[in-house]
């Protein structure tokens, strides 16, 4: 598999051919902030989630009468992307293919750009509606960050009271949300136990830093056009990191089978994009 390096004086980032994927994020020092991608307790270290975020009931949506099916969080994520790097910036390339409209019917092109910033990685991903009619997609981030020796933690930003967004048992969406309690109206201290029923997925947060009283390593996230964001780790296990995971959309709802929201049309959070239209999606990460 094919990777490209860009680095400025702050940051060393590796990028593979797969997915546009970081897999790698070093600080000047050979700190290494991006988790390692071992296959024991998770084989991925940052894809991109396209055209679905999670899972779809049963791997199947539809558009219309057809069906198509699909795997949780989309194929972008597996396909290998058209690259160009150069210094401090790097742009990877995907369009639609025979083989993607097996399970995804719009003709696209998704772009999936980082440009450094002194101690900063801007990402952007761009879709284009490259149809003759409106096209319908999810789109996130996964990204799993080290999590520092010490007492770790999270210290959100937010623009209005954190409400949970609620998971069925069958991790789908339960179209249901609760208020969630800070620490101190600002902190969530980790624990994995946190995680035992799968990924918290909070509305109202616009930033998230993943840091610990303990260390001087930090790693923050904001994301000003995705309404919800979920955090994540292995269930029932001592995984050492972290994903801060924006996302535009949320996973399928747990309704009843064959009711509209398994109409990709229907799906909650989905961007709708008219012939020709483009959509960014901006995301900033600042490694201390």
């Amino acid at each position: 598999m094919k990777t490209y390096i860009i680095k400025n004086d702050y940051l060393t980032l590796e990028l593979s051919e797969k997915g546009g994927e970081p897999i790698s994020i070093k600080s000047a020092d050979g700190y290494e902030y991006l988790w390692c991608r071992d296959a024991k307790y998770w084989s991925s270290s940052a894809p991109v989630l396209f055209p679905t975020v999670g899972r779809l009931r049963g791997g199947e949506w539809a558009d219309g009468e057809k069906i198509y099916k699909m795997s949780n969080h989309g194929f972008a994520r597996h396909q290998l992307m058209k690259a160009v790097a150069m210094q401090d910036f790097a742009e990877f390339t995907l369009r639609d293919s025979a083989e993607s409209k097996e399970c995804y019917p719009y003709a696209f092109t998704l772009r999936r750009r980082f440009k450094l910033a002194k101690n900063a990685i801007l990402e952007t991903i761009t879709v284009k509606n490259d149809d003759t009619r409106d096209m319908f997609f999810g789109i996130g981030l996964h990204p799993g960050f080290m999590i520092s020796e010490g007492r770790a933690r999270l210290s959100l930003e937010c623009h209005s009271a954190p409400e949970r967004q609620l998971l069925a048992p069958s991790y789908q969406m339960a179209d249901k949300s609760e208020p969630y309690t800070l620490e101190d109206g600002k902190y969530i201290t980790l624990d994995n136990s946190l995680f035992d029923n799968d990924a918290i997925i909070l509305t109202g947060v616009t930033s998230a830093t993943l840091e610990s009283p303990d260390s001087p390593r930090s790693v923050t996230v904001t994301f000003p056009d995705a309404p919800y964001v979920g955090f994540w780790q292995p269930a029932n296990s001592d995984a050492p990191f972290l994903c801060i995971e924006p996302w535009q959309s949320l996973p399928a709802s747990d309704a009843p089978v064959g009711s509209p929201a398994d109409q990709i049309c229907e799906r909650k959070g989905f961007v709708r994009l008219a012939p020709g239209e483009v959509y960014n999606f901006n995301c900033r990460f600042i490694f201390n």
